[in-house]
């Protein structure tokens, strides 16, 4: 029957299930997803102002062929993968929306704006159109026609190199972590920045971790631009960390500085005063950057 979705607002398909004292809703803008009758009730205005995150979320779990359930445990860590997403971020989840449904060569291909600007990584729909605006006048788009709340265009010979790179796909729950690979680290990624990163909800990429077959630059380069975020251990001051974190830094890509403590005296000037997690040891790491993570995502 006809009701409300809890996130929007706007008028969506609803049934409940008394066994489990959950909701589902089939909603356009936000999706198909199921959420527990608890969480409907205690935090519908954290819900609402949460529905720019949420949204990406769920429709990107639609597509994948999941319906999925909030409750009162996985809500927030749900909606902190699309919280404070940058404008290449958006820009390059444009073209893969676009690239995903062409076939050929300056293919028209329609967005229901109003209903998939979700789907955009966009907070409205008004920002979707400003962001397919931007993106045309960048050249890698072109415009056909916009009418009735939706968006008809192409991808330009550019828009479909840049496509062709990776660079536009955006995986909200990836972060990168650029650090030294020695053996003397390698512990204290194995037994506290992966686990962190993982009890945090992301999923880490390391580079040296990776089967890959093109050059190392351009995939670090691409798998930066991937990222939620980053995680920089500046211990042995690497050439390639500074370049990695300001890489993340010029793309608008949160960036979380760690060093072990008796490195910092090394630190370069041009990143000393960030606020980094400084340890001594695994145990003093793993929580401070639990906490960090938590507190830069949310």
């Amino acid at each position: 029957m006809p009701d409300v979705c809890v996130l929007c607002k706007e008028r969506a398909q609803s049934e409940q299930d008394f066994d489990t004292r959950a909701i589902h809703f089939k909603c356009q803008t936000c999706g198909d997803y199921w959420i527990t009758r608890n969480l409907a009730d205690d935090e519908p205005e954290a819900l609402a102002a949460a529905r720019f995150a949420l949204a990406p979320y769920l429709r990107h779990e639609n597509l994948q062929g999941t319906i999925p359930r909030l409750d009162s445990e996985n809500w927030k860590q749900s909606a902190a993968r699309y919280r404070n997403v940058s404008l290449q971020q958006k820009m390059d989840r444009i073209l893969d929306y676009i690239s995903s449904r062409t076939t050929e060569y300056r293919q028209v291909v329609t967005i229901p704006v109003v209903q998939d600007f979700p789907l955009l990584l966009a907070r409205s729909y008004q920002e979707a159109f400003a962001l397919l605006a931007e993106t045309d006048r960048l050249g890698l788009i072109s415009c056909d026609n916009t009418s009735g709340g939706g968006w008809s265009g192409y991808l330009t010979l550019e828009g479909w190199n840049v496509s062709q790179t990776g660079h536009q796909n955006y995986r909200p729950n990836q972060c990168f972590v650029a650090m030294w690979f020695v053996k003397d680290l390698a512990a204290i990624y194995t037994s506290v920045i992966e686990p962190s990163i993982r009890k945090c909800g992301f999923d880490p990429v390391r580079i040296d971790k990776l089967q890959y077959n093109d050059k190392v630059c351009d995939r670090i380069l691409a798998e930066i631009r991937r990222s939620r975020f980053l995680v920089a251990d500046f211990t042995g001051h690497r050439g390639g960390v500074y370049f990695e974190a300001g890489f993340a830094m010029g793309l608008g890509i949160p960036v979380i500085y760690t060093c072990q403590a008796d490195h910092m005296k090394d630190a370069h000037f041009d990143t000393n005063h960030y606020n980094h997690i400084t340890w001594t040891d695994g145990a003093d790491l793993g929580e401070r950057l639990t906490d960090r993570i938590q507190a830069t995502i949310d």
